[in-house]
């Protein structure tokens, strides 16, 4: 078929109108289960510190005998930690006239693009976080850094062949952990990682998916816990972490 003489069709005319949506779609995923979850503390310097301990290895065969002297046993001292803090930063900039027109999905271009930087630096502490990157004091020419998780959990790991993380028992955790060979993910690592902070700690760090539940209508699946409630406490209770490498 062929169109009519003389038809106007919407080919040729003018002026119609643009058929944009009053919403802008964000396609980057924004959550960040870690630092969400964290507590509140305040640093009173830019050098955090924090103490941790140890009890000793449970004995079985402590016992006294009746009136005897008792020797006083050997006790040590706590360890004193640190972190460094770090200054996360982005700047924007937008004209008057950018504000000024009318635009689709918000009224303001400035506060548009200050909302979405605010959404980008908490990914990027996010990120920090679950880094490896080790700490660094910073000075006039360098920028101070936070050491992340992967720098200052280093017991209970798992890494393949030549990896290690370097014990962090004082000052803050300035070498960061050396990876090891890639290796297949099986189970049996998977179960071994998990099975190491009980025993340990005598609890499953809440951070961990560890505790199964079952019911008759399913088999027994891995329950969803909340993840480390900050960085420093994740430290802390380094003995109990369990960490994967491969």
């Amino acid at each position: 078929m062929a169109q009519p003489t003389n038809l106007v069709s919407k080919y040729d005319i003018r002026g119609d109108r643009e058929d944009l949506i009053e919403a802008i779609t964000n396609t980057s995923p924004e959550k960040t289960p870690v630092v969400s979850s964290f507590g509140r503390a305040t640093a009173t310097n830019t050098y955090h510190e924090w103490q941790r301990d140890s009890l000793r290895s449970a004995n079985k065969d402590n016992a006294a005998i009746d009136g005897d002297d008792a020797t006083p046993s050997a006790r040590s001292a706590t360890s004193r930690v640190a972190n460094y803090s770090q200054i996360f930063q982005d700047t924007i900039a937008t004209s008057r006239r950018a504000n000024r027109v009318k635009k689709a999905g918000r009224k303001s271009e400035q506060a548009y693009q200050v909302a979405k930087a605010y959404k980008e630096l908490q990914r990027d502490i996010e990120a920090m976080v679950l880094s490896n990157n080790a700490a660094v004091a910073g000075n006039d020419s360098t920028a101070s850094k936070s050491a992340g998780a992967g720098a200052m959990i280093y017991s209970n790991i798992s890494s393949g062949s030549g990896g290690s993380t370097p014990s962090h028992t004082s000052g803050a955790a300035t070498t960061a952990p050396t990876a090891g060979t890639n290796r297949t993910f099986t189970e049996a690592l998977l179960k071994t990682v998990l099975s190491r902070p009980s025993p340990t700690a005598a609890k499953c760090p809440r951070w961990l998916s560890c505790r199964l539940r079952t019911s008759p209508r399913s088999p027994a699946s891995l329950a969803s816990p909340s993840t480390a409630s900050k960085l420093a406490r994740a430290s802390k209770v380094a003995s109990s972490a369990a960490l994967m490498s491969t």
